[in-house]
């Protein structure tokens, strides 16, 4: 009975630390209801239900879990690839980020997600390509950086051709104005 005490102990704490974790995240929800920190508050969120569940039946959270290493793996890149997902679409609905940056974001999010859900496209890469699980992500994620690098590049360009032309125009009119007070003036 006693060495039974500490464990049910620990779920009692991890219990009431989901709930009040829980309860904070709920009432910063309600009454601030900040886009800012969406992210965290839907981080906080998956902590404290997590933490709620595994007090309640640590099995059941167990039957969740892969067996093997490889299956841990997937769990976390899925797990990453839904968190990257979400944030990217409230970006977008609290308009921080626009749509043509976004595929930037959820093309890659959605290729992790059908690597991670279907095993037979990993194996389809490795018989193909020679990769294995690990340097396929990397892969995707180098692909990802490159075109996000690239497109931004080709728009900061894009930005600073306008804002040449835009110092042209206005010191053009500058110079159009000095003209005109000048010639109103004498």
């Amino acid at each position: 009975m006693l060495a039974i005490f500490p464990v049910e102990l620990g779920r009692v704490a991890l219990g009431a630390a989901g709930a009040a974790l829980a309860a904070g995240v709920a009432r910063h929800a309600i009454l601030r209801r900040s886009r800012a920190s969406f992210p965290v508050v839907f981080l906080l969120a998956a902590a404290a239900a997590a933490m709620l569940v595994l007090a309640v039946s640590p099995d059941l959270f167990a039957a969740f879990l892969p067996d093997s290493r490889m299956g841990r793996i997937r769990l976390a890149v899925a797990g990453l690839s839904v968190f990257i997902l979400v944030v990217t679409f409230e970006s977008i609905r609290w308009t921080q980020l626009k749509e043509r940056y976004a595929l930037l974001w959820v093309v890659p999010c959605l290729a992790m997600l059908l690597m991670t859900a279907w095993p037979a496209v990993m194996d389809w890469l490795k018989a193909t390509f020679g990769m294995e699980y690990a340097s396929s992500m990397l892969a995707v994620v180098f692909v990802t950086m490159m075109a996000a690098v690239f497109v931004l590049s080709k728009n900061l360009s894009r930005s600073e051709k306008n804002i040449a032309q835009i110092a042209q125009r206005c010191a053009m009119l500058e110079s159009r104005i000095r003209e005109l007070e000048r010639g109103g003036l004498g």
